[in-house]
């Protein structure tokens, strides 16, 4: 009964929160989803797999242009462009992740790192097919008949499908393709041991998480719908990787409060935005070498010291 009243409540919330809220903070709102979708998705890779990756907003560039070019050119309706879109995000994946996942550590990272490049280079210099640095005007997501121009109308295709997508990823977290990936991530040697295929398994969490970033890029190219080369840089595949540091690896909640206080920093530091990059690195370096397990397992840590379990209190 109380997870039905809680879900209940969730419900309400979910369906009154449009009509009290303004329209840019439904746009901050779904911005932050958006954000979700991409940080969880590589969670699967750096937090379940201990691969560290620093070219996802190259996945969610080809994901906003791949939908984007498809409803421009070819008539194919949003609610289809988006999910091939994002399947051509896990094929490219599959292509470039193969011969890079044999590598490991900073060597994977600087690998990623030139593939997040060389898709903004191609996006940039491709100018019969990109529209090179002009950028590419998409139209408004429409479900059937139904248009989605406003933030109000995006908030309930963008919310739902992020719910949907965290769910998937928590699922999947608890099922046997979960503990292979984190045996890896925990001893690779120990992994390969008792028979699990690092390849195979590295290659899946690559085309999973570049799934999600090619779900979330094209939600943002719905939702902007205007897509340049500068809005998937390097400097954003930082700020996703240290969403997650910051928050917490390996949860969901964990997930939720990094992309909250990353999204709403800007906003808190706009007269700044000339040293964001500098701070997100240093933000970034210092969780990884004094807090590794976010905000969300030092709060777990503590909670479970504050209050412990009945056995081991008795004990």
């Amino acid at each position: 009964m109380t997870r039905v009243g809680l879900l209940l409540a969730a419900l309400l919330a979910f369906v009154a929160l449009p009509f009290v809220a303004t329209n840019y903070g439904l746009y901050r709102l779904n911005l932050m989803a958006i954000n979700l979708i991409l940080a969880g998705g590589l969670d699967i890779l750096t937090g379940w797999t201990g691969q560290i990756s620093l070219g996802h907003a190259g996945f969610a560039a080809i994901g906003a242009y791949a939908s984007g070019l498809a409803i421009l050119h070819l008539g194919v309706p949003f609610w289809l462009a988006t999910p091939l879109a994002a399947l051509f995000c896990a094929a490219v994946s599959l292509i470039i992740g193969a011969p890079a996942l044999r590598l490991s550590g900073h060597y994977l990272a600087l690998a990623t790192f030139g593939f997040g490049e060389v898709v903004q280079l191609t996006i940039v210099h491709w100018e019969s097919l990109t529209n090179g640095p002009r950028g590419l005007a998409i139209p408004a997501p429409d479900l059937g008949s139904v248009r989605l121009d406003t933030d109000r109308s995006l908030y309930f295709l963008i919310i739902p499908v992020t719910a949907v997508l965290m769910r998937l990823a928590w699922n999947l977290s608890r099922s046997g393709m979960g503990l292979a990936l984190l045996s890896i991530r925990m001893s690779e040697l120990g992994a390969s041991s008792v028979g699990i295929s690092l390849p195979r398994y590295k290659t899946l969490a690559f085309a999973v998480s570049a799934f999600y970033a090619g779900i979330a890029g094209a939600l943002f190219g719905g939702m902007v719908k205007f897509v340049e080369p500068g809005a998937f840089s390097v400097a954003q595949s930082i700020l996703y990787l240290t969403m997650i540091a910051v928050g917490g690896m390996r949860s969901i909640p964990g997930a939720i409060i990094g992309v909250v206080l990353l999204t709403l920093l800007p906003e808190i530091l706009r007269g700044l935005q000339q040293y964001m990059e500098l701070g997100y690195g240093l933000l970034l370096l210092t969780f990884i070498i004094f807090v590794p397990e976010g905000i969300y397992g030092r709060v777990r840590r503590w909670r479970s010291h504050a209050f412990p379990a009945p056995s081991a209190a008795r004990a």
